[in-house]
């Protein structure tokens, strides 16, 4: 009953822990769960008190799972969740009830197979959310956010109620650039090979290009370094490349103005 806090990161789980009303905090990373569906009572979330029960949980933490979906049931509980990691998982599609969740400020979602990849890479937190509840009713009950009608024109609505596309989402630029002026952040967008399109939107305006001195590519899946991005942004003095899986680096920093340079 007063239990606020499970840590059970890095053990050999299979399924979650039927936890509390009351707990705030969870981890559960590094374990072989295939489901979120036992986290709360199953009485709880199918029987009478399903449409007003409401978990206290503000952080999640399941990461390096087996997760293959985010089940419904569960997120519609979770309304005061504001921190949700489900990052290298096996996640294809994702539930649009997560567009609802008030609080929620942050999902990483990197190294899952989404469909829709693109969609996910260039959208922040908020951006998704308003994209996942074009997707589908407001939940019925307390707690949830309004829907959205018309924010994004170009939101393309998929038939699998599971998943969302976007045909024309924002330019690649101006969402790396969404912090600092002076920063392109790509960090967490599952990359593999660096964005060619977005080196291109840089390079298009060459007073952008003088203006960029930080580059975070950190978190991502990139095995190394296109030498084309420290080529051509002539001012760059920091780079961050660290998460990643490089094999080879660039042999032409050494001629570059970096004065930063972390890849651990």
């Amino acid at each position: 009953e007063h239990l606020v806090h499970i840590e059970l990161s890095n053990n050999q789980l299979v399924q979650t822990p039927c936890i509390g009303p009351k707990v705030a905090r969870v981890g559960l990373s590094s374990n072989s769960i295939f489901s979120l569906k036992g986290l709360f009572p199953k009485w709880l979330l199918l029987g009478e008190e399903s449409a007003s029960f409401r978990s206290k949980l503000v952080d999640l933490r399941i990461n390096r799972n087996k997760l293959s979906n985010i089940d419904m049931d569960v997120v519609l509980a979770m309304t005061k969740l504001k921190f949700l990691d489900v990052s290298e998982n096996d996640i294809s599609t994702l539930p649009y009830a997560l567009g609802y969740l008030p609080e929620l400020q942050r999902i990483c979602l990197t190294g899952n197979p989404l469909r829709t990849m693109r969609s996910t890479l260039t959208m922040e937190t908020e951006t998704l959310k308003k994209s996942l509840r074009r997707k589908g009713p407001r939940p019925e009950g307390d707690g949830y956010l309004d829907q959205e009608v018309d924010d994004w024109q170009d939101a393309s609505v998929s038939n699998d109620t599971n998943q969302f596309s976007i045909a024309n989402g924002p330019p690649l630029l101006s969402t790396a650039r969404s912090g600092a002026s002076d920063t392109v952040n790509i960090s967490e967008w599952n990359l593999d090979v660096l964005p060619t399109a977005l080196l291109q939107e840089i390079t298009e305006n060459g007073q952008i290009s003088r203006t960029i001195s930080k580059l975070d590519m950190r978190n991502n899946i990139l095995k190394e370094i296109d030498g084309e991005w420290i080529l051509k942004l002539p001012n760059l003095s920091s780079l961050d490349a660290g998460k990643n899986k490089l094999t080879s680096i660039f042999q032409g920093l050494g001629r570059s103005r970096l004065r930063t340079l972390i890849l651990d």
